[in-house]
């Protein structure tokens, strides 16, 4: 399914992270309709750091100081191992032309059609009539079984204005735009023989259990705003109508999950609509609204539309979906292993690089991760030995330190000193405060980052959740969240990128890597014991990256029943073999490959930029990351093919 609002919910990074066991996983941006590619196939990810109560961060990398952040803040309360492939292109020419012209045509063709419905337009441009965008008579689009088709001939349409371009005489900034299309397109091409192979809908990242928080950050400045939120919760119903059918197709093929997933998904509903009166939905609108300057009637007015449109549309969509999906119990054909279907060993291979963003064969990734665990753990054995009786004793009691300085605002203003030389600067923004309702924040990681329009840095959007557990860890997590991560990525990105593909797309792979090396790089800079940091660091990649993402390819692509996974995990785990292989097993058949891309991301990331550092002795760390970040989203090997020609043009 490539529909706008699972794209949406990935772009914003609104993700809701569900703790289990003693594991913590890292969860982590929207996409053209047209652009079926290593983007737009993906599930709904966010920019979300994980939240882990036994295992910390560090980093594969060099560290050092980080950016000039000349910005216009405002917290309003209601303020790896080398996986790329390609040869470095040859011409670093910067001419205009035909050429270019052709190209910048075509991206802007497929950004302005690739508006369907409302809550897209929301979070990508303030004022879309500046572009001559018309707002969209759909809040939500619906699934369709004609948009598979649809996307071919559009993808047709792109190869043949790509076939138009002479390569030769774009610029380099336009060759790597121009290289990114075409690498998409053809692993879409690729990807058209599988159908409904995976969920739209899961218990921990699907659509049903995020829509309600995108509804309530979004914002709302005046009647016409408000009356589109109003449309959007009303087209919740028929937009779960659709992702139902597909759902029913997909079991009517046999592809269905087993019931133990079902129920999962239909618990989530539950948890939506159950006990909904005083829910936040009426609260947050009620508060928007009444802050407004507009006459009380009107108030009055939208206020009751929004309850109405709560109690008539949006709640009772959740029942049927719970009904729906209760429906669907006893369908599924298989134990909800990839490789039980037909071409199921090759989708999945598919399926891993569209999450991974690289070109790796599923045995190549398994090499790289089982020499990863390995050299892991005699790394961790080595550190123990380099450690004060005081800091080994602090590890055998799996005690972390506290990072933060004493509160969320605190830590902003740490991590931003601290990226004051390292890091390049940004233009004039702003962000404000979300506080996540107190419905949601048990499942809620300590913050998050949701997104900013592209026309109007004053609405960067943080999520902190006043009620985590991990708020003493709040400088990781604000490094991962907002600077250097996620919000500074999209900052500058909007700033320095001369198209609208790359500004609004992404896989998580790629956020999600430079995410995880921004929050590593900045805890190096501080005082912390780096030994104790770097340990609970190397615990967390082993456990919840490399053993997670080699159980998620042996159930997929090797068919690991539960009692294959307890077997590979009881020389690393021991007696908690049995307990770490349900959880591991129970996420990855619900959700396939769903730590790939925080894995590869993170590994191909950090390599790409130590690579540089390394064969760059002259150039500045700052210069460095400009140049990674001048790039712009696309996949590992096409970052690792041009990374060079970037920095060069630093020097």
């Amino acid at each position: 399914m490539k529909k706008s609002i699972r794209t949406i919910m990935r772009k914003l990074g609104c993700v809701v992270l569900a703790t289990a066991l003693i594991f913590s996983c890292a969860c982590s941006r929207r996409t053209s309709k047209t652009r079926t590619s290593r983007e737009t196939n993906e599930p709904k990810e966010t920019t979300e750091e994980t939240t882990d109560d036994t295992t910390d961060e560090t980093t594969d990398d060099t560290t050092a100081d980080t950016t000039d952040d000349t910005t216009a803040d405002t917290t309003d309360d209601t303020t790896a191992d080398d996986t790329t492939k390609d040869t470095t292109p040859s011409s670093t020419a910067a001419p205009s032309g035909e050429s270019a012209k052709i190209l910048h045509d075509l991206d802007e063709k497929l950004f302005k059609e690739s508006f369907s419905d409302i809550i897209d337009l929301e979070f990508t441009l303030d004022h879309p009539e500046n572009l001559g965008i018309e707002w969209p008579e759909q809040g939500l689009e619906c699934w369709s079984e004609e948009d598979d088709e649809n996307d071919k001939k559009e993808v047709e349409e792109i190869e043949k204005e790509l076939a138009k371009i002479n390569v030769d005489d774009l610029s380099l900034e336009d060759k790597m735009l121009y290289e990114t299309i075409k690498a998409d397109i053809e692993f879409s091409k690729r990807g058209e023989k599988f159908e409904y192979m995976t969920a739209t809908l899961n218990s921990l990242t699907g659509v049903q259990t995020e829509l309600p928080l995108l509804f309530a950050t979004l914002q709302i400045e005046d009647v016409e705003s408000a009356e589109r939120y109003i449309k959007m919760l009303r087209d919740t119903y028929p937009y779960f109508e659709s992702l139902l059918k597909y759902e029913q197709k997909r079991a009517e093929l046999g592809n269905s999950l087993p019931d133990k997933y079902l129920e999962n998904i239909a618990d989530s509903c539950v948890a939506v609509y159950k006990d909904h009166d005083g829910n936040y939905l009426f609260t947050t609108f009620d508060e928007k609204i009444n802050a407004l300057d507009i006459d009380q009637a009107e108030k009055t007015r939208l206020i009751d539309e929004n309850k109405k449109a709560l109690e008539e549309a949006f709640f009772p969509a959740y029942q049927m979906l719970e009904k729906g999906i209760k429906d669907l119990y006893g369908t599924a054909k298989t134990q909800g292993h990839l490789c039980e279907l037909k071409d199921g060993k090759e989708f999945y291979e598919y399926y891993f690089q569209l999450r991974s963003g690289t070109s790796l064969t599923v045995e190549e990734a398994i090499k790289i991760l089982e020499d990863k665990i390995d050299s892991t753990t005699k790394e961790m054995t080595q550190l123990v030995f380099k450690m004060t009786p005081q800091e080994q004793q602090q590890i055998m009691s799996n005690q972390s330190d506290e990072y933060t300085t004493g509160s969320f605002e605190k830590d902003i203003e740490f991590c931003k000193d601290k990226i004051k030389t390292d890091f390049p600067a940004l233009p004039d923004h702003e962000y404000y405060t979300f506080h996540v309702p107190k419905e949601m924040s048990e499942n809620f990681s300590p913050a998050a980052y949701m997104t900013t329009q592209l026309d109007n840095l004053k609405k960067n959007q943080l999520l902190l959740n006043d009620n985590s557990t991990g708020l003493g860890d709040m400088i990781p997590t604000v490094a991962h969240e907002a600077y250097p991560g996620h919000l500074y990525e999209a900052v500058y990105h909007i700033a320095h990128l001369n198209n609208y593909y790359q500004k609004t797309g992404g896989s998580t792979a790629y956020k999600e890597g430079w995410s995880t090396y921004c929050e590593n790089y900045i805890m190096g800079l501080t005082d912390y014991s780096q030994n104790i940091y770097r340990y609970f660091k190397l615990n967390k990649d082993l456990v919840n990256y490399y053993i997670h993402a080699r159980v998620d390819i042996g159930i997929h692509y090797e068919d690991w029943s539960y009692d294959d996974v307890v077997k590979y995990l009881t020389p690393l785990f021991g007696g908690q073999a049995s307990e770490a292989a349900e959880f591991f097993y129970d996420m990855d058949v619900e959700i396939p490959c769903y730590i790939t891309p925080y894995c590869f991301g993170n590994m191909n990331c950090t390599q790409i930029i130590n690579d540089a550092i390394k064969n760059n002795p002259d150039v500045s760390v700052d210069k460095i990351h400009a140049a990674y970040l001048n790039m712009g989203p696309s996949n590992f090997d096409l970052l690792s093919k041009y990374m060079q020609l970037y920095v060069d043009e630093q020097k």
